[in-house]
């Protein structure tokens, strides 16, 4: 335990030192200049204290195994044949661009369509596990699908083909592959949609009992590479992959665990490697001021990803990897996480009793800010007044009558008031007027 918290104060104050510098921008908004941009900062009393009981964490512990380990206990596909056909339903009937700013044809959707085997939904049924970080997307295709590029919140990085990524190790439930063999239709345990065959692996009942007889650890250091002890690269984890520990070594302050690798005939085979205590803990992490204030930090400056392009994350990806340290699961989109928990509603109300109004019913770290297209995560208060860690892309301006996005592109602490100086924000753009309730994950 020591030697564990020797590496989160080592860690958190070499990201105090180095992540803190970036280079300022003359548009930056005085929210993130005047703020601390350190989640430590924003701790009161004792850093030990917990924020969950154990008893309370231990019991959304298992709610999140029985919502993350789904996709091997279906025997069909479980969101419907809607969760294939909206797309097609939606997009084709829109004006879409492509990676050249050209419009998307009728007949390229026709081709994706085709490529897609509706007929063949629920054909396959077979279980897999994902090998490596992977995007899921809503055609059997990388190739992106944007609105139009000159409106604001539009274009680059909003790719609506990307649904979401899913980590190594992630369990996945195949309804059915694409024509060409290149693409698997599956549902992960928050989302569905299409993955590129090579980063996932076939896994068989017996392989599955095994992988989940071990403790299962989740990753606490961000974009982690798993390597064996030859130096050969596997994958690369993400903050709240979660891998089996198959032992412990308390003088070398490290875990042994399993990497799910794909075989050259498509099954999946586990390998062990060794990783430090200070790049995976077992689940739950104790979810205390001083451990959620460190995870927090790890996702601090992170470029926004929109559905989790790049290998990046957006609001709610923040968010949701955040809680799967701890054991609290989360769906995958901001909507679908403003309907959980407890709900505190605050539309309508004046700003300043929105603020009130979290700073009374509100914990910090366990409590979300929701507002359409966006959630944000309230962590504490500066002067008095609450602040929220958030990714988020940019804020809403209007000159000359042109709506435009002052871009902030990464995460970052704000206020409910980030950007009320600009004189191109109107009133009704700023955050705060915009947030319609808060979410208290517990009570």
């Amino acid at each position: 335990m020591y030697v564990f918290l020797f590496c989160l104060l080592f860690f958190s104050l070499c990201f105090k030192s180095v992540s803190w510098a970036y280079q300022k921008d003359e548009e930056e908004i005085k929210d993130i200049v005047s703020l601390s941009q350190n989640c430590f900062y924003y701790i009161t009393g004792d850093y030990s204290d917990r924020i969950l009981n154990v008893e309370a964490q231990k019991n959304m512990d298992n709610q999140y195994n029985k919502h993350y380990f789904s996709p091997w206990s279906q025997s069909g596909p479980s969101r419907g044949l809607d969760s294939l056909l909206w797309p097609f339903k939606w997009f084709p009937y829109q004006k879409t661009y492509g990676e050249n700013r050209r419009l998307r044809l009728y007949g390229w959707y026709e081709k994706q369509k085709e490529n897609a085997q509706i007929e063949h939904f629920g054909s396959q049924n077979k279980k897999a596990i994902v090998v490596e970080e992977a995007n899921l997307r809503a055609f059997p295709s990388n190739e992106p699908v944007f609105f139009d590029f000159e409106k604001a919140g539009e274009g680059y990085p909003f790719d609506y083909g990307q649904n979401t990524t899913v980590k190594p190790g992630d369990p996945l439930f195949v309804s059915h592959l694409s024509e060409d063999g290149a693409w698997a239709f599956v549902d992960s345990h928050a989302v569905s949609g299409w993955i590129d065959t090579r980063r996932i692996a076939w896994i068989t009942e017996d392989q599955i009992k095994m992988w989940r007889e071990y403790p299962m650890g989740v990753v606490i250091k961000d974009n982690l590479p798993l390597l064996d002890n030859e130096k050969h690269f596997y994958a690369k984890a993400k903050i709240g992959t979660i891998l089996p520990i198959v032992k412990h070594f308390p003088l070398q302050a490290s875990y042994e665990v399993l990497i799910p690798v794909r075989g050259l005939d498509s099954n999946v085979f586990f390998k062990k490697i060794i990783l430090s205590d200070c790049c995976i803990t077992p689940k739950p992490l104790d979810f205390t001021k001083w451990n959620a204030a460190y995870i927090a930090s790890q996702f601090m400056h992170e470029p926004y990803g929109w559905g989790g392009g790049n290998n990046r994350r957006d609001c709610s990806a923040t968010t949701q990897d955040f809680f799967a340290v701890f054991g609290l699961w989360l769906p995958r989109n901001s909507k679908a996480q403003a309907s959980q928990g407890i709900s505190v509603d605050v539309k309508g109300l004046p700003l300043i009793e929105k603020e009130k109004t979290v700073l009374s019913q509100g914990k910090p770290f366990l409590t979300l800010a929701a507002l359409p297209g966006h959630i944000m995560l309230y962590i504490g208060t500066y002067h008095d007044k609450p602040v929220f860690l958030h990714n988020l892309w940019g804020i809403r301006t209007l000159v000359e009558e042109k709506e435009g996005r002052l871009i902030i592109g990464r995460t970052v602490i704000t206020s409910l008031e980030a950007g009320n100086e600009l004189s191109s924000i109107v009133e009704e753009s700023i955050i705060g007027n915009r947030v319609t309730h808060f979410v208290v994950l517990s009570d």
